[in-house]
């Protein structure tokens, strides 16, 4: 039975995804075959499932809860830190990996094991985090009642948070800074525009109430998934239009050369954002993150079950338009 997934990695020349009961996929061959390479068990404080994964500098974080684990070689794991709020998200901007979270929590660490709080009192939720090079910006929402909001910043240290205009009721879930402008997707269909991380426009995606959870610019195209299609912007998000239809994912990633979503059960890649493979995964449950580092892809889920795969040396698989995709 098909299970989610809930994020992918490229890692070591692997594509690793992660998924329920903590288990953990690995392909060697871009995506097309998987196996579970490791199936293991990270201290699972609790039921919490691995939620994100990022590597850069031949590191690989993975969050679980407000739990933060390192690797370098997506087999051996060390906890590093336990953060002081639930973390939602893990980037890597720069020379550094951001972590983001509840009440207001941002943390940053230059090596993955050493982490320094940035940010941290009651109030909004942030879920995502990106820059534009110059600015930062953390995205999220107040509690009670929720309320779009964005946190700016251009040195790290210091962060100014604003209240988006009309954006009662939206939570703000993921941003991309496409060489141009902040893209970010939300709650019922919420979309967000800026050129600079402090004035911003709100629109509405033709969604039929569902929403997009991850939005990924490779520099010149976004495409932005979740609960519903598979959308693809080649204007800076002003206007969009599906290319894959009714199809669950729960991350996201450009890998340099594919962007590589993840949910219930499969892989889906694409050169392009246009045309799309998908692979089923032979997980015991449901997979959350997936990154990919050096020719490796990780998956996690729930349980902080991992799976690692190692690319053949061989060139990415051809695509197939959406009509003549496998399901």
């Amino acid at each position: 039975e098909p299970r989610g997934i809930y994020d992918l990695i490229q890692f070591q020349g692997k594509l690793i995804i992660v998924g329920a009961d903590g288990a953990i996929t690995v392909s060697a061959d871009q995506g097309l075959r998987w196996e579970s390479a490791t199936i293991w068990e990270i201290d699972t404080h609790g039921s919490s499932s691995i939620s994100d994964l990022c590597q850069g500098d031949g590191i690989l974080i993975a969050i679980k809860g407000g739990v933060v684990f390192r690797s370098l070689n997506g087999i051996d794991w060390q906890e590093v830190t336990v953060a002081p709020s639930i973390v939602s998200s893990v980037r890597r901007i720069d020379d550094a990996f951001w972590l983001v979270g509840n009440h207001r929590f941002i943390a940053h660490s230059f090596d993955g094991a050493t982490w320094t709080p940035r940010s941290h009192e009651y109030g909004a939720d942030y879920w995502d985090i990106a820059s534009s090079g110059e600015t930062m910006v953390a995205v999220g929402n107040k509690r009670s009642p929720h309320h779009a909001v964005v946190a700016t910043s251009t040195d790290g240290y210091a962060w100014n948070e604003i209240e988006i205009d009309d954006g009662d009721d939206l939570a703000i879930r993921s941003v991309a800074w496409t060489g141009n402008c902040f893209v970010a997707v939300g709650t019922h269909g919420s979309l967000f525009r800026s050129d600079d991380g402090y004035q911003w426009e709100i629109g509405a995606l033709d969604l039929n109430g569902y929403s997009l959870s991850y939005v990924v610019s490779n520099g010149s195209v976004l495409v932005g998934v979740g609960s519903v299609d598979f959308l693809i912007s080649e204007d800076d998000g002003l206007t969009w239009r599906p290319t894959l239809f009714d199809t669950y994912a729960t991350d996201l990633i450009w890998t340099g050369e594919l962007f590589i979503a993840v949910g219930r059960g499969s892989v889906f890649s694409s050169r392009n954002g246009e045309d799309w493979v998908a692979s089923p995964v032979g997980f015991a449950g449901g997979a959350n993150a997936v990154e990919w580092h050096d020719g490796k892809i990780i998956v996690a889920g729930y349980a902080a079950n991992l799976l690692r795969a190692e690319l053949y040396p061989t060139a990415p698989p051809l695509e197939f338009p959406q009509d003549s995709a496998p399901d």
